[in-house]
């Protein structure tokens, strides 16, 4: 378990759409290390509020733009390094998606169906943090 001293905060983003269908997607990223699908997070920078941080990922790292809602939907917890970390991850309703963008040489990116994107997503956190997603974007319908 993490010591609150020792965690380093990190944010994040769900990037999200529905297609023509009326049916979720999720934007994944791959990780620049091992290239598994994950969703987009970083540093906090020092300027920005977590939740202004969480947009900067989304694109820099999956090239996306979009509505950002002030509502941490899931946490995640992952050790890096020597390091541990905790991420908070607020939904980013897409409304941009970019053919060029900060990391495309470095990171692959996909629209996933909802449920392939559970069981394509790196980490069971997470999965789970997907899941409790869709039930959140279903309670606003």
């Amino acid at each position: 378990m993490f010591s609150e001293d020792e965690v380093i905060p990190q944010s994040g983003v769900i990037p999200y759409q529905f297609d023509k269908n009326n049916q979720l997607q999720i934007m994944l990223v791959t990780s620049k290390l091992r290239g598994v699908w994950i969703l987009p997070k970083g540093k906090i920078e020092l300027d920005l509020t977590s939740m202004e941080s969480a947009s900067k990922e989304a694109f820099e790292e999956a090239g996306v733009k979009g509505k950002i809602e002030n509502q941490v939907v899931g946490t995640y917890n992952y050790s890096k390094f020597g390091n541990d970390y905790s991420v908070e991850f607020f939904p980013l309703e897409i409304e941009t998606v970019l053919e060029e963008w900060d990391e495309m040489d470095f990171r692959r990116r996909e629209l996933f169906e909802i449920n392939d994107a559970i069981d394509n997503v790196y980490d069971q956190e997470l999965r789970d943090i997907l899941i409790d997603f869709q039930d959140y974007i279903q309670g606003k319908e």
